[in-house]
C-alpha cells in the first residue's frame, strides 16, 4: 500500500535450523507506533535485527519506501532506519565523540547545539558532553545510542527494550522526546517492550510473538489486558 512505510510479508528467520521467525507479516504507515511484545525468546530482537539488516533473512520480503529492503546498501539503510539495541554500543571515548558519529558518516559538521538539545531532552546535563563514555551507567549510555541514533534523523527507529535501564522520570523524558518527533517530524517508531503500561501509552498497535510467530497484530485498544496473546 502506498500509505505504508515499512511492509513485512511472510518474513522468516532460520539460524543453526533453528526457527525463529516463521511467516511474520505486518505493515507500518509513516508516523506510526508499534509495540512488537511477547516472551523472552519469541523474535523480538531477531526481527529488529532483521529489519536493519544486521540478521539476514530465510525467506519473504520487507518493503521500505516501496523498496524492497535487500536493494538498499545496508549503510544506506541503516542511516534511515535507526536501531537502539537494549545493551547500549558506544564508539566514542566521549560522549562529545560519541555523538558527532553519524556526522562523520554523512560527511557533515557535527552540529554541537542539536547535540546538546538532545541529550538535555532525555535528562542529561550539559557536562556529559565531555564524559568518558566509560564512565556512564547503563541507563546513560542506554540515553547516549538513543541520541546518536536520533541525530542521523531516521525515518524509522527500532527500539528494543530502550528505557530498561532508565527509572521512571527517565522513562517519561524519553517518551515525550519520541512522542514529539512522531508529531512533529513524523519519527515512525517499532518498540519492544515487557513494559505492558509502556505498550499502552506509546503504541497505536501491537505486533504480538509467540514462538516466532505473530499471534496478534491490531490496534493497542484490542490488546488483551495483561498483554497476553
Amino acid at each position: 500500500m502506498m500509505n505504508n512505510l515499512l511492509e513485512v510479508k511472510k518474513l522468516s528467520v532460520t539460524i543453526g535450523g533453528k526457527a525463529l521467525l516463521q511467516d511474520i507479516s505486518f505493515a507500518v504507515a509513516a508516523g506510526d507506533s508499534v509495540a512488537v511484545a511477547g516472551p523472552s525468546g519469541c523474535g523480538k530482537s531477531t526481527l529488529l535485527r532483521t529489519l536493519c539488516l544486521l540478521t539476514p533473512p530465510s525467506g519473504g520480503e520487507v518493503f521500505f519506501a516501496g523498496k524492497e529492503f535487500r536493494s538498499y546498501l545496508p549503510p544506506d539503510l541503516r542511516r534511515r532506519i535507526g536501531y537502539v539495541p537494549q545493551k547500549a554500543v558506544l564508539f566514542g571515548k566521549t560522549v562529545e565523540e560519541d555523538l558527532a558519529y553519524p556526522f562523520q558518516i554523512a560527511k557533515q559538521k557535527p552540529d554541537e547545539g542539536r547535540m546538546k538539545k538532545l541529550l538535555a531532552a532525555v535528562g542529561l546535563a550539559a557536562a556529559f558532553f565531555s564524559a568518558k563514555t566509560e564512565t556512564l551507567s547503563g541507563g546513560e549510555a542506554q540515553r547516549v545510542a538513543l541520541v546518536r541514533s536520533l541525530l542521523a534523523q531516521p525515518q524509522v527507529l527500532l527500539l528494543d527494550e530502550s528505557t530498561s535501564a532508565l527509572d521512571v522520570a527517565a522513562t517519561a523524558q524519553v517518551e515525550a522526546l519520541l512522542q514529539q518527533l512522531r508529531s512533529e517530524e513524523g519519527l515512525t517508531l517499532l518498540w519492544v517492550s515487557h513494559q505492558e503500561a509502556q505498550v499502552r501509552r506509546m503504541a497505536s498497535r501491537v505486533l504480538g510473538l509467540r514462538s516466532g510467530e505473530a499471534v496478534f497484530w491490531d490496534r493497542v485498544e484490542k490488546w488483551p489486558a495483561g498483554g497476553v496473546v
